[in-house]
This record gives C-alpha cells, sequence and structure tokens, in this order.
C-alpha cells in the first residue's frame, strides 16, 4: 500500500511543475536511499515468525553522457528475525559493502524518468542466531552480487530529484560463508549460487533523493 501511494504522489508532482529537467554530461549526482521492510510468516506448532529490515546506500557518480550516470556506492543493512526456526531463536544480521553501478534514464515526459540500474557489489555478512535453550550460532562470509534495480524518479528541478524502486530486483549472487555454533564440531564452510527474480521482501522497496551539482544546459 505505502508503495503504491509514493509512487502515486510522483506521478501527481509531475503536473504540479512543468519545466523540463535533463541529466547533463559531467554533472555530478548526489545522494542515496534508505528501505525498510517488514516480513511476517504463520506457521504450524510455532509461533508468528516476524523479520523487520533496513537497508542504507549512499553514493556518488557523474554524468558520462546524458541520462546516463555511473559510479560508486556503499552498502549497509541490518535485520533482525523474531522466533526463528524451530527453536524460536533470535536472529540479528548485518552487511556492508560496496559497489560500482550504471544507472540509465529513460524520459517519460517532463520531469518524469524510469531508469535501470546495473551493479555489481561485494559485501561482508554476519550473523548470529541466538536459541532460547541451545548454543548460539555464529555466520561470517562474502557475497559477490550483479544485480539490476528498476525504479522511477521525478525531478523536483534541475539539481533535485525524488525516487522510489525496488533494489535488486533481479539478481546474481555468489557467496562463501562459515557457520560455527558453540559446542565441539559445530563448523560447517557453505558455498551459495543464486539467480532470479527477488519476491517476498527480499528485493525491498526503498525512498531516496538525489543532487545533481553542476548540471548546466
Amino acid at each position: 500500500m505505502k508503495q503504491k501511494f509514493l509512487l502515486s504522489l510522483l506521478f501527481v508532482c509531475m503536473f504540479i511543475v512543468s519545466s523540463k529537467a535533463q541529466i547533463n554530461k559531467n554533472a555530478i549526482w548526489l545522494g542515496g536511499n534508505i528501505g525498510f521492510s517488514q516480513i511476517k510468516n504463520n506457521y504450524e506448532q510455532q509461533d508468528e515468525n516476524k523479520t523487520n529490515s533496513l537497508s542504507l546506500r549512499p553514493a556518488v557518480g557523474l554524468a558520462v553522457k546524458e541520462n546516463l550516470v555511473a559510479g560508486v556506492s556503499l552498502i549497509y543493512s541490518k535485520g533482525k528475525t523474531d522466533n526463528y526456526g524451530y527453536t524460536g531463536a533470535t536472529l540479528k544480521e548485518n552487511s556492508y559493502g560496496g559497489g560500482l553501478f550504471v544507472r540509465q534514464y529513460i524520459p517519460v515526459v517532463s520531469r518524469l524518468y524510469f531508469f535501470g540500474e546495473a551493479e555489481a557489489a561485494y559485501t561482508v555478512y554476519r550473523s548470529k542466531e541466538i536459541p532460547k535453550n541451545n548454543p548460539v550460532t555464529e555466520t561470517k562470509g562474502w557475497f559477490a552480487t550483479l544485480g539490476l534495480s528498476p525504479g522511477i524518479s521525478f525531478g523536483v528541478n534541475k539539481r533535485v530529484q525524488l525516487e522510489s524502486g525496488l533494489n535488486n530486483l533481479f539478481q546474481l549472487q555468489y557467496g562463501k560463508t562459515k557457520r560455527k555454533t558453540d559446542i565441539t564440531g559445530g563448523d560447517a564452510d557453505i558455498e551459495t549460487f543464486s539467480a532470479g527474480i527477488n519476491f517476498e521482501g527480499q528485493s525491498p522497496f526503498y525512498f531516496g533523493v538525489r543532487f545533481l551539482l553542476n548540471n548546466k544546459g
């Protein structure tokens, strides 16, 4: 519901101001986005499972040509799941890293753009699973990701943009983690590979603000 409201708000803003705003070559692109997701699941013979996650992605880029931006980003996310697994554990997760991206804007009408962003990123992952009456399990590792994030952007003026989208809606990911439990012989090395479309809150909706410096023309 919130996603539909924010996207609708951008369309309404389009009709309030009618002057044209392009992203010109050599403009410096600054800003970031913040995302939040909440997932609730009910299973038989288990209390409600609830996951809250937060992500932050500051970024800087340069318009290498009109409506095409290339740059770097920083990545930070954290999450917490209550009643995780059949032990009723609390799961705490966090990750951090960075990436290189290319974003193409496609003008729709005055001030309104669709965009697609391709990013190659590397993140370090940490988690701690804390059961009620069992040993604590810690997981450490890293992930390399190729992702595509679609979205919509509205130019408030030549220097400020509002946007919303889906982080890594399409992605290819490879990673290695090491799982360690506080008991003898509880270690395990895990190698993972995944590809496809993220659903069910794994591709969090976000809202962001971008600032354009030196956007002449």
